[in-house]
Order: C-alpha cells, then structure tokens, then sequence
C-alpha cells in the first residue's frame, strides 16, 4: 500500500509541475490537482485516455482506506493498482517529457 501511496504522490507531482510550467504559473501561485489536471487536459497538454485514468484512480485511491492487504482478493486488487499506477506514471512521463526518466 505504500507503493500505491508513492506512486499516487508522484502522479500528483507531476501534473502539478507540468501544470505550472505549461499554464505560465507563478512558482508562488497556489494550485490545486483537480484544476491543473482540467486545465492541462482543456489545452490538450494531456490525453483524454489519461484524463480517464487518473481519474478513475483517484476514485479508486480514495477506496483504499477500506482495502487491507489481508485477504489475497484484496492484496491482488492492491497489487493491480500499483501496477496500474506505475504504468500510468510511466506514460505520463512519456507525454509531458518525451523521454525515460524511470528506468523499466
């Protein structure tokens, strides 16, 4: 659960990164996640098919809470969103960057 937590942490990172540097914000200016990811994805700086997805993970993100790693159904359904989230961080990185910074 602590990778699914780094991982989710990186997503938002980036999309705020991104958001700030793309949207011409203000090192000070305070943003929000939800708002850089509409504006990003409203300029097309990021796919509707990632749009979709980190949405849907964060609806499933906020469900942890209720997931334990003590059944095998929900240690596999963990397993599932941190691959999930690994990849989808990967692609975003391709996207925004046009390059590997995670190695595979």
């Amino acid at each position: 659960m602590k990778w699914i937590a780094l991982i989710n942490a990186l997503i938002e990172a980036e999309i705020r990164y991104i958001g700030q540097a793309r949207l011409k914000r203000k090192p000070n200016q305070k943003g929000n996640f939800e708002k850089d990811l509409d504006a990003l994805h409203k300029k097309n700086l990021i796919s509707d098919e990632h749009k979709a997805q980190i949405d849907a993970m964060c609806t499933e993100w906020r469900s942890l809470a209720y997931l334990q790693p003590a059944t095998a159904d929900n240690q596999q359904k963990l397993e599932e969103m941190a691959h999930q989230a690994l990849q989808l961080l990967r692609d975003l990185e391709q996207e925004f960057f046009k390059g590997s910074v995670l190695a595979s």
